[in-house]
């Protein structure tokens, strides 16, 4: 059914409709390492050997388990494992939210084995060069979950094996909300709705004025 036609459908119990963006993904990479012949290309310029390659990147998954712990130890943070798929990450921040509040700063960070991108050492019998090949794998991931000024609720999910692709994850309701506030427009929002606004075209005209460069601006600051 159109959107259009449930609006219409449901007209006398509804207080308005609202536009604004959903969720909003954005992936970062390591330039040149993110594909397995930039990956090669580099082992290749260092010296190291290609069947190397797990010797190689174990060194640095350790790095970024002793720089998640860190940062969790400095701000009063325990990170929480999980190891079933059925559970709601975002379940378990709720519960942290409730006690902590939604003040700036890191909220819960969670950890998990999931999927990951990888590359295995590959022989080609027509030249007897080795190459990295595109592979699948498994490996711990951490979610990094803040609030932001600008964005409230966000995370930030970090592999532990190369070439450690990042996932950046913001919604745009939390970010309508967060603009709601200083202009003392009331509203109640559950989860990822607004049930109720009190200047549906205020806010309209805010989310309208979202721009998805505001999200890379913030980005490169916290890159900074």
């Amino acid at each position: 059914m159109a959107a259009g036609a449930l609006t219409e459908r449901y007209a006398a119990n509804l207080h308005g409709v609202l536009s604004c963006y959903d969720r909003i993904i954005v992936t970062g990479t390591l330039p040149g390492a993110c594909y397995a012949g930039g990956m090669t290309s580099f082992l290749y310029s260092r010296g190291i050997r290609i069947v190397d390659y797990p010797r190689f990147a174990e060194p640095l998954r350790e790095r970024i388990r002793e720089r998640a712990q860190q940062v969790c130890e400095a701000a009063g943070v325990q990170i929480e494992h999980v190891n079933t798929s059925h559970m709601r990450k975002e379940d378990l921040v709720v519960r942290v939210l409730a006690v902590r509040g939604d003040a700036p700063g890191l909220v819960h960070v969670i950890s998990a084995i999931q999927a990951c991108p990888s590359y295995k050492p590959w022989l080609d019998k027509s030249n007897g060069h080795v190459y990295l090949r595109a592979d699948q794998g498994k490996c711990l991931h951490y979610y990094f979950y803040f609030i932001d000024e600008e964005f409230g609720l966000c995370y930030l999910r970090v592999p532990t094996w190369a070439p450690f692709g990042l996932q950046f994850y913001c919604n745009g309701y939390s970010a309508l909300a967060r603009s709601l506030r200083p202009e003392g427009i009331e509203f109640v929002q559950k989860h990822n709705a607004f049930l109720r606004v009190a200047d549906l075209a205020r806010a309209q005209a805010l989310a309208d004025a979202f721009n998805p460069e505001r999200v890379h601006r913030r980005l490169k600051r916290y890159a900074h």
